[in-house]
């Protein structure tokens, strides 16, 4: 009998119960092939291929990938596409193209992504300078776009397992050409825009709990962060001076910002409109 004669004479819950047991089967050779990749590449011993220089130890993206390739050679990475938008004569925003790099009001953001064996690893950054603070989005360079995003590959990297015995937490700054790695000294984590931001949004949350809304400050409502589906985030000071910009398009934005505006959200514009 014939492998096709005995799956026509299989009943329906039987054929089930086959496909059932072959998706397991994948799913667990998967978990193997994963597995592996993170238990060779921890394993290798990458001392001999770290640099240092004042006085950290730093691994550079050309090495840890070309070491990666020669034990995975169908190893591949990308760089993430963001949308690109430009605004039309009618104020509304279109679509153009794509850039392999995001700016916004905090800093030049990238992400890298490295594929083995089918799983994907991926890592974003900011843009920083040597104290590991973002960059003015007005002043980076593409040079140095270029180059955290090689490190944003090589903590791609790490997080498939290689060196990551090692990895400090910190990155060099953008106008090198390698990735931090942990010294004999503690490092210090760097506060960002973005985090101060969210600090201050939480304590008017705090603060919101005990004190009404029309009570608040004017500094307290202005620094309220309204956040979007997509996760974006804008001040409510920012918006109130898109309104009242000169720009007709601008403005248009920001009005059809604050009519989409709902719940506490639009409680604190509506007390702000009031303050102003």
């Amino acid at each position: 009998m014939t492998e096709a004669t005995k799956l026509a004479e299989m009943t329906k819950d039987q054929l089930i119960k086959i496909v059932d047991q072959l998706q397991d089967e994948k799913k667990e050779q998967a978990k193997k092939d994963n597995a592996s990749v993170y238990e060779r590449l921890s394993k290798v011993d990458v001392s001999k291929f770290v640099d240092k220089k004042n006085g950290l130890n730093y691994l550079s993206w050309a090495k840890a990938w070309g070491l990666v390739k020669s034990i995975f050679p169908d190893a591949s990475y990308k760089l993430r596409e963001y949308p690109y938008y430009t605004q039309t004569a009618d104020g509304n925003y279109q679509q153009i193209g794509t850039h392999d790099y995001l700016r916004t009001e905090y800093g030049v953001e990238v992400e890298a992504s490295v594929t083995i064996k089918g799983e994907t690893y991926s890592s974003k950054l900011y843009v920083m300078d040597f104290h590991n603070r973002a960059l003015d989005p007005k002043k980076v360079t593409y040079f140095e776009i270029n180059k955290t995003q090689m490190r944003a590959l090589t903590k791609a990297l790490a997080f498939a397992g290689l060196g990551l015995n090692i990895y400090a937490g910190e990155d060099l700054p953008s106008n090198e050409d390698e990735t931090a790695k942990k010294s004999s000294k503690p490092v210090k984590k760097p506060r960002n825009r973005r985090e101060e931001l969210n600090q201050a949004t939480q304590k008017i949350k705090d603060h919101a709990t005990k004190t009404p809304i029309n009570k608040w400050t004017k500094q307290q409502l202005e620094n309220y962060q309204i956040r979007f589906r997509n996760g974006d985030l804008m001040t409510m000071k920012r918006l109130m001076n898109g309104i009242s910009n000169e720009d007709p398009g601008i403005q248009a934005k920001a009005k059809e910002v604050s009519n989409s505006l709902t719940g506490e959200s639009m409680d604190v514009f509506q007390a702000l409109l009031k303050k102003q």
